[in-house]
């Protein structure tokens, strides 16, 4: 659909199934599940410059489990300017609504429903590309907030003291060296202002963060694209009773096109995570996934992935592990309908007693797109 020079492409899902634990907790009971799904795509038809959006937002209800029924969301609108032929700009605002788990390691006890948390935040960049060189210097300001917790009893756990807003400082400095080898070395620097100066522990959990990171942009023959970096990255903390975090960085995006048929996809990330843990500052959180696509036949398409997520909670007893497996299919009946079914393993294990849990998620629908 064409609104003046943007195209607008919006979809609508709807799914039906049945989820072993929505509630995400050991010995959790089951219940049928139907999930709605909205999505809004944006895409500039211009001469020069550019305007991107990518808009999406879901529900899932259980009616069998109270307090299980949560929204999902998230969206972004991106805006390149050229201003130059090596000189551009890009802008960025985002947001996004997720929930926490009932049991999260930063809630003291079991929540009636799930929290909200709520982000948004913006990002102004400018690419200078002389040559064979490139040269990115990328500021980025996210703000996360956090809605208060309803425990069984009626007791409200007031979370404002998570509250925190994070300036960030990236510099990339790249060299095509080849069309299929673009090394890069990039710098990182930032700072986690929380609105209080202490959390509800006593604790002062404002901190700076370095990192360092060193990588490659690769493009095989067109079959194997994609980026890798390793590095280190160090916080500290503004209380000198919270320990400093540091450890090595890993972070990848690959696609390899073994046939016209299937593609293999690796992503791999690492990240200090924010905890409300009484003496930890947090989590080195580490996370991989796979996923191989297959097209059976032109129009129908499956696809099955596993993936891995470690957070250590430096200075606690606390580690949390997490795995997935899924297996997903796509019928395209046309341009405008798909039918899709899906099915998602999600185990975590925790050294923590009766924070573990299992859950098995079954859904069938119908996708339309326009």
């Amino acid at each position: 659909m064409r609104l003046g020079s943007v195209y607008v492409s919006p979809a609508i899902e709807q799914s039906v199934g049945y989820d072993s634990n929505p509630g995400e907790v050991q010995g959790g009971k089951g219940s049928r599940a139907l999930r709605t799904d909205a999505e809004v795509k944006l895409r500039s038809d211009w001469s020069s410059d550019e305007l991107t959006g990518d808009l999406r937002g879901s529900y899932f209800y259980f009616p069998d489990v109270r307090g299980a029924d949560r929204p999902d969301g998230d969206g972004k609108l991106d805006l390149r300017l050229d201003a130059t032929k090596d000189f551009d700009i890009l802008t960025e605002i985002r947001g996004s609504l997720t929930t926490q788990q009932p049991d999260s390691v930063n809630l003291p006890v079991a929540t009636k429903s799930r929290p909200l948390v709520y982000g948004y935040g913006t990002s102004v960049a400018v690419n200078y590309h002389p040559g064979y060189w490139h040269f990115t210097l990328r500021g980025n300001i996210d703000r996360a907030e956090y809605a208060n917790a309803a425990l069984l009893d009626g007791t409200v756990i007031d979370q404002s003291d998570r509250d925190l807003t994070q300036y960030e400082l990236r510099a990339r400095l790249g060299y095509d060296a080849s069309p299929s080898f673009r090394p890069f070395i990039e710098a990182r620097a930032d700072t986690r202002q929380y609105d209080r100066a202490f959390d509800f522990s006593g604790f002062a959990r404002t901190s700076d963060g370095l990192a360092g990171l060193m990588g490659t942009g690769i493009e095989f023959t067109r079959t194997l694209t994609g980026e890798i970096a390793a590095g280190y990255g160090h916080r500290g903390y503004e209380d000198v009773r919270l320990k400093d975090l540091s450890g090595p960085l890993t972070e990848a995006s690959l696609t390899w096109a073994v046939t016209p048929l299937t593609t293999i996809t690796l992503k791999n990330s690492t990240q200090f995570v924010e905890t409300t843990l009484a003496g930890s500052p947090g989590a080195l959180e580490r996370q991989i996934g796979l996923e191989i696509s297959h097209a059976l036949l032109r129009n129908f398409i499956i696809t099955g992935g596993i993936g891995w997520t470690r957070d250590h909670y430096e200075t606690n007893v606390e580690t949390d592990t997490s795995f997935t497996a899924g297996l997903r299919a796509q019928w395209k009946l046309n341009r405008n309908l798909v039918i899709k079914a899906s099915f998602l393993h999600t185990h975590e294990i925790s050294n923590v007693p009766g924070r573990g849990y299992g859950e098995n998620l079954y859904l069938i629908g119908a996708r339309f797109q326009y």
